[in-house]
């Protein structure tokens, strides 16, 4: 008897259809009820469309709809969503017995990896084809469907689900602990953005002059914040229009990369890792470490301001060996938590010195980098070809220059760079003897923020005397005729309709007729040429009277009406204005007499009397 073998040549499966539609079944009520909860909006405009008609509805309107959805909603509703439809196709991941059996069927991990990514991206995408296609037959049936609007959505809601669904999805593999997964998440999504606010605030406590202003340098790193700041639509010549299109596919493709990325490392997890809080020995030196700085940016920070700051700091800025101390004491800790977590014991104390160490090392490096100004924050100051506008506002004097006003940008890049070159004679004085804040905002070609400075600044008389003083050039840009009346000028053509004093200290208003408000601004020009909208004492004190002018104009160039406004405050040396207002009846003689011997009973109050 001869028995013959026959062979078959074997299939390679890339999807497992079976295993789709369980997941498809057993997760129903999550993708279910998003699409009943999104079958609102169809039925919403169902009714109004009912009862209202279509007349006041057309193309341009719906795709400007779309465009607003895909804009100012998907991408929150994704952000959340998409963790939720992770955890559920990747949940058999944390726990060590549903990771037996699903790694025991007959199914190979790379048709495994793809068939649950598939699962969660059916789950993330059947809402919004629901809600897209009944809002679709709507405007068919009404007939304001616009194609190409409904086809650029669906083609962002896709871009926007394959981010934060690459995104959860890599957190998923990283680690086999169900909890650690949205934590996880939340830091990828908003770890670098929220360094960049920490570290900028931690800066400040050294640095002169920089504060903690959030500048947005690292949000390219946020997809969540950067969707919402790079996306936007509007509707210009009758035709809707959706900015931003170009960030959410870049962002679609780095989505795409993650789910690449999180299929080599499925092929290369252990079984044995459901449960961890980090699934690859490589990355416990990275989760221990990062979650102790995170403990001494924060803890350390509060532990700093509640026992040092409050009872031993002398000057307004941070004293180094302190705050060393207090986040060094602060990343023990947490280095010791994180410890305690990827070993599941209390029993983490035993041979950790090294560990301790660098995280002391580490942090005493970190703060001194911030304290000596290791990157020039507390020195910069931009080129001039660089700055596109500045505005500089001292002792409530508001003054701006676009590129064009060369000679004002150059005096100001001067006064900056001589405040900054004195950065240490402000910290030792500043916090008993500052009595004026000048804050510097430079912007590029774009309208962006370029630098933003603000300094708490000691004002002495004899200084203003010296040359090369800040000081001195202060009072130089200040007294500048040319910068005053840049400042006060309205544009030709503007016609003069009021004006206004607010008196801050009893807090009355009054106004004038037009003709008495024509007098006043001819006066305002008049001490602008004379130099006398900023005294002395008003730059040693960095302030003037209790009180402003607000003159309110209109510009009519034959195509648009324009509202034009000064609002300045007023000085002592400003005897033009004050006259003026006098004679309006706008101030009182009493009450400048006041004011004057609130202010030492110097300049106007006398020639008034």
């Amino acid at each position: 008897m001869s028995w013959e073998v026959s062979t078959m040549p074997s299939k390679r499966s890339f999807c497992n259809l079976t295993l789709l539609r369980k997941n498809l079944a057993r997760f129903w009520p999550l993708w279910g009820g998003a699409a009943l909860a999104g079958a609102l909006l169809p039925l919403w405009l169902l009714l109004n469309l009912s009862k209202y008609g279509a007349g006041h509805v057309d193309g341009v309107e719906f795709a400007h709809a779309l465009y607003t959805v895909a804009v100012r909603v998907a991408p929150a509703v994704c952000f959340v969503y998409a963790i939720l439809c992770a955890m559920m196709v990747w949940s058999y991941l944390f726990s060590p017995r549903a990771v037996g059996l699903m790694h025991a069927l007959p199914i190979d991990r790379t048709c495994l990896f793809l068939t649950n990514a598939l699962s969660g991206l059916a789950m993330l995408l059947i809402p919004y084809a629901t809600t897209g296609t009944l809002v679709c037959l709507i405007a068919l049936c009404w007939g304001f469907l616009h194609i190409g609007a409904a086809l650029e959505t669906a083609a962002l809601i896709i871009l926007i689900s394959l981010i934060f669904f690459g995104m959860a999805t890599f957190c998923a593999m990283i680690t086999g602990n169900a909890f650690a997964m949205p934590a996880f998440y939340l830091l990828l999504n908003f770890l670098f953005p929220a360094l960049e606010m920490l570290v900028g605030s931690i800066s400040q406590l050294f640095l002169v002059g920089v504060t903690s202003q959030y500048m947005g340098t690292l949000e390219c790193l946020s997809p969540l914040l950067m969707l919402y700041s790079g996306m936007d639509t509007y509707v210009e010549d009758g035709a809707a229009v959706l900015l931003g299109a170009p960030v959410a596919a870049a962002y679609g493709l780095v989505g795409i990369a993650l789910l690449a990325a999180s299929f080599v490392i499925y092929r290369l997890r252990r079984s044995e890792c459901a449960g961890d809080v980090v699934a690859f020995r490589w990355l416990r030196p990275v989760f221990r470490y990062g979650v102790a700085l995170a403990f001494a940016l924060t803890l350390g920070w509060f532990l700093y301001e509640i026992i040092w700051d409050s009872l031993f700091q002398r000057g307004s800025y941070a004293d180094f060996v302190p705050m060393a101390v207090c986040m060094a004491f602060t990343g023990v800790i947490g280095y010791y938590v994180a410890s305690m977590l990827l070993e599941k014991s209390l029993r983490v104390f035993r041979r950790s010195w090294p560990g301790v160490l660098t995280v002391c090392a580490g942090v005493v490096i970190l703060c001194g980098c911030m304290r000596f100004d290791v990157l020039g924050m507390e020195s910069r100051v931009p080129r001039q070809e660089d700055v596109a506008q500045v505005t500089v506002s001292y002792g409530g004097r508001d003054i701006t220059a676009d590129a064009g006003d060369a000679g004002i940008v150059s005096k100001v890049l001067a006064l900056h760079k001589a405040v900054a070159s004195d950065a240490d004679y402000i910290r030792d004085r500043e916090r008993y003897e500052a009595n004026g804040y000048l804050h510097l905002r430079y912007y590029d070609s774009d309208g962006d923020t370029l630098l933003y400075r603000s300094y708490r600044l000691p004002v002495s008389e004899e200084r203003m005397e010296t040359p090369g003083t800040y000081e001195y050039l202060l009072r130089q840009l200040l007294l500048d005729p040319q910068v005053m009346l840049s400042q006060v000028e309205l544009p030709r053509g503007s016609q003069i309709l009021e004006a206004s004093v607010d008196d801050y200290g009893t807090g009355s208003y009054a106004n004038c007729s037009e003709q008495e408000a024509q007098a006043i601004y001819q006066a305002i020009l008049q001490d602008a040429g004379e130099g006398n909208l900023y005294g002395i004492e008003t730059i040693r004190s960095g302030q003037g009277y209790p009180a402003a002018v607000h003159i309110r104009a209109i510009v009519d160039d034959g195509y648009d009406v324009d509202n034009q406004s000064i609002y300045l405050e007023l000085a002592p040396t400003m005897t033009h204005t004050m006259d003026a207002l006098l004679d309006a009846g706008l101030l009182s003689a009493e009450a400048v007499a006041a004011w004057d011997r609130e202010l030492g009973g110097t300049a106007y109050g006398t020639v008034s009397a």
